[in-house]
């Protein structure tokens, strides 16, 4: 039996995902970057509001390269609507099942830490939606183009991660509430006493 998590493996398969970009992709990224810049710009948001913007594009993007520019068209449609992941990584035991699960997860972490900063409001639900729409776009696009394979494993992992960041943003935001709460709290009873 393998070990489960197996570094050598792990990296070989971070290895073969790293987003790899021509000239195309990035002439691509490079116009379409331009064009985020000016809505922004439009829409008068704040430098650190459109930093973020051209951040969270950017790796989208190159989610989009790793999971659909870089792809080789296969002759025929491919899908497996079983979830396997739970089998192969629990009973198998198979390092690189472990680790193909692991970065599905992490995948998408990233977008939903990011995404609630531009909601005000239901900022875990948008962002849960958001990154439910970009799993379900990826794997219907990779079903439909014949660049991959649509798998229910991919589906449930992608936004299981999207939702963990939506999540963990949620509790550092409200502890940091808290805790401002508190301090304002606390200058308010010392200005009190003073008086």
């Amino acid at each position: 039996k393998q070990k489960m998590i197996n570094s050598e493996v792990f990296w070989q398969v971070v290895r073969d995902r790293a987003p790899r970009w021509n000239g195309e992709i990035f002439l691509i990224f490079a116009l379409t970057a331009v064009l985020l810049i000016m809505v922004c710009s439009l829409r008068r948001l704040s430098l650190r509001r459109s930093a973020l913007a051209v951040g969270v594009y950017t790796y989208v993007y190159n989610v989009l390269v790793t999971t659909l520019f870089m792809r080789e068209q296969y002759p025929y449609y491919r899908y497996t609507l079983r979830v396997d992941f739970i089998r192969q990584i629990f009973v198998e035991h198979s390092a690189f099942a472990a680790a193909e699960g692991l970065l599905n997860f992490l995948m998408l972490l990233p977008l939903g830490l990011a995404l609630p900063f531009f909601f005000k409001r239901y900022a875990v639900a948008k962002t849960c939606a958001i990154g439910g729409g970009l799993t379900v776009f990826i794997e219907v696009t990779q079903l439909a183009a014949r660049l991959g394979e649509l798998q229910a494993d991919d589906l449930i992992l992608n936004y299981a991660g999207c939702m963990a960041g939506a999540y963990i943003y949620a509790a550092i935001s409200a502890i940091y509430k808290r805790r401002r709460k508190k301090r304002t709290a606390e200058k308010f009873n010392c200005y009190k006493t003073q008086q």
